[in-house]
Order: C-alpha cells, then sequence, then structure tokens
C-alpha cells in the first residue's frame, strides 16, 4: 500500500524526515519499501481562472483564453483543449516556469497570436501519466496561488508491504497508531459529529450466511447531486494512494475506507430490486463486476443479492448492474464486517 505522509501527520507527528521515519516503520515490522518524495513544481505554476474564451482567427482547433492571475491585467494564452472554457479555474505555466518534464515555458507566437502562457493538464505538471484537456481545480482554488499551495504537493509518499497478519495496517489511522506505539507519541483526537437521518425510507434486509457475515449494516440516502465534482484536497489524497477519482459517491466511500479502514461500498437503489439479501451464490448464479469481469459464481461464494439476482461480491467488489453513476439520486450505502477468509477465497477465485 502508498500512503502520504501529510495525511498521517493529521493524525499523529510524524516529525520532519520520511526517510527515518521509514526506518522506524521497518524495524518494527512494517516494511517500507520505497519512499518516494514529491518535488513540489516551479512557483510560477499558479491558478488562474478563464475569465474569457474565443476561437482563433487562423486555427479551427485552438481557442484564445483570456487568463486571470489575480494582477490587473489578465494574460492571454492559446490553447488546444475542448475544456478551455469561461469559469474554469486551471494550472497556468508563466513564462520562466520549468514543467516537470524539463520544458520551459516561454512566450511563443502560435498561429501568429502571442500566447503568455501554458494552461497545463494534469500529465503536464506530473500528477497522471496521461490526461485529456486541462486540469480542471474547484471553487476553492485561490486564482494567482502556486498550484503546490493548493494541492499540497510537499509531501512523501510510503510505499509499505503489509503481510497479510497485519490488516490492522491497511489504513491511515492503521498506520499513524502503530507511529503512535513506536515513537510513544499521541495520536492526534478527531472529532466526528453524529448525523441524523433525514430520511425515513427503509429497505428490507436479511443475512442468511451469519458465519460468513457476522455484520451488516446499511442506510438509504437519499437527495444525491452525484454530478458535484470531487473536492481537490480529497482527489490528491486518493491519488497519492494510488486510486483515481471515479466520481463524488465511490470517492467519498474510497476516501473513508482509506482513512480509518472500513470498507464502504454504495448500490444505485433504482436498481435494487425488493431489497438486499446477504446470502451464498446458488448453482448456476454469474454475476458481472463494476470492471467488467463475468463471474460464474459457485455455492460457496459469499454474495450481495437482491430479490433477483446477486448484486455484489461481499467484500470484494459491487456489480456492474447496482453500479452508480451521475444519474444516481438514492443509493443504499453498505457497511459491513465479512470473515477473512472468505473474501480472501472470493478474491482468489
Amino acid at each position: 500500500m502508498q500512503i502520504s505522509v501529510r495525511w498521517l501527520q493529521e493524525w499523529v507527528d510524524v516529525g520532519p524526515d520520511a526517510s527515518a521515519l521509514a526506518e522506524d516503520l521497518t524495524l518494527a515490522g512494517l516494511e517500507v519499501s520505497a519512499v518516494k518524495t514529491i518535488t513540489p513544481i516551479s512557483p510560477k505554476i499558479v491558478v488562474g481562472e478563464i475569465v474569457a474564451s474565443g476561437a482563433h482567427p487562423f486555427r479551427k482547433t485552438l481557442r484564445i483564453c483570456e487568463v486571470a492571475l489575480g494582477r490587473a491585467r489578465a494574460v492571454r494564452i492559446v490553447c488546444g483543449a475542448s475544456n478551455a472554457r469561461m469559469g474554469v479555474k486551471a494550472a497556468v505555466a508563466l513564462p520562466g516556469s520549468t514543467l516537470p518534464s524539463g520544458e520551459k515555458v516561454r512566450r511563443v507566437s502560435i498561429g501568429g497570436e502571442m500566447s503568455g502562457g501554458v494552461l497545463c493538464s494534469a500529465a503536464e505538471i506530473g500528477l497522471e501519466e496521461s490526461s485529456a484537456g486541462i486540469l480542471e481545480f474547484d471553487e476553492t482554488a485561490t486564482v494567482g496561488h502556486a498550484v503546490t499551495k493548493h494541492l499540497g504537493l510537499d509531501d512523501a509518499i510510503l510505499h509499505i508491504e503489509l503481510t497479510p497478519n497485519r490488516g490492522d495496517c491497511l489504513s491511515v489511522l492503521g498506520v499513524a497508531r502503530e507511529i503512535a506505539a513506536i515513537r510513544d507519541k499521541p495520536l492526534k483526537k478527531i472529532e466526528f459529529s453524529n448525523r441524523r437521518a433525514v430520511t425515513s425510507s427503509r429497505i428490507p434486509l436479511s443475512v442468511t450466511a451469519p458465519a460468513d457475515a457476522p455484520r451488516y449494516v446499511g442506510r438509504v440516502i437519499e437527495r444525491l447531486d452525484a454530478t458535484r465534482t470531487t473536492p481537490d484536497w480529497m482527489k490528491e489524497r486518493l491519488r497519492r494512494s494510488g486510486l483515481h477519482s471515479l466520481g463524488s459517491i465511490v470517492d467519498v466511500t474510497n476516501f473513508v475506507m482509506l482513512e480509518l479502514g472500513q470498507p464502504l461500498h454504495a448500490f444505485d437503489l433504482r436498481t435494487v430490486r425488493e431489497g438486499i439479501v446477504v446470502r451464498h451464490a446458488r448453482r448456476g448464479e454469474t454475476l458481472t463486476l463494476l470492471n467488467g469481469t463475468k463471474l460464474q459464481l459457485v455455492p460457496a461464494t459469499l454474495v450481495i443479492a437482491d430479490q433477483g439476482a446477486p448484486i455484489g461480491l461481499a467484500g470484494v467488489m459491487g456489480g456492474q448492474s447496482s453500479g452508480v453513476g451521475e444519474n444516481t439520486q438514492t443509493i443504499f450505502l453498505e457497511s459491513a464486517y465479512f470473515r477473512p477468509d472468505i473474501v480472501a477465497s472470493c478474491a482468489r477465485e
């Protein structure tokens, strides 16, 4: 697993030296195979906001954007990205900056129009191996601030090789608890506020395999807007943990799993027929997972099902038919404890 040192710092004092932290963890039995330091990008790569966008007079595939940078005048930048539109906040590499690839940014003429910088994609500033379009920031991004500051790029990533008996460390909280014990540091208290349910909606729920699913609970959550974008800070924490942003609902469940170690899964409630049943698979049943893999289930397999068919592989992955998407408005949010060996055997299959 990979884990952000900045994220750990929110739970326990990790000290200034990531290499020393890695050594302490390794000596305690959590082998850190690598420490990757994230080098802050040029301070001349800043947050800009496109305040006007129009067609290039001579190149149909290009647009001329007026980009505000918190200065008296906006900067004119020629860009070919399809999402370069008015109102977008993006990373702007100004003349004199150097991209992570080593390319130096200068004022240049593109098709007869001067361009005073580069509207950058995630790949161009080193966040992704490949990406389409310019990187869009959320409303919290402050125009004129360095992108390094907005995304908190001064960080280090620990790559930890966990053995099967240390599932307690498969989270930020778990590793932070280990650091607190190793270094005799207090674990910071994080305040959680209780939320009352604002809906009276319920669905039938039964567990017919209690030995393999000793604890299974969930809640109906309504009136969701799945088109809302995930905040930049959360996307960054997911990315540094090795996960891509998959939409706000899925991102929240992944974030909770990474931080607290409790897996969650959201089912689109429109697709669930007459409630949830946690049971063993029946002979001849199949399940297509979210990644497109079609499984021929065997009777020992623990599944989450509705009254028609399996809709998820317990503790492993949800089914394609019940996956959330941009049109999802109501979900059943699952939180469960499944017997570890049954999950391991299902995952191997």
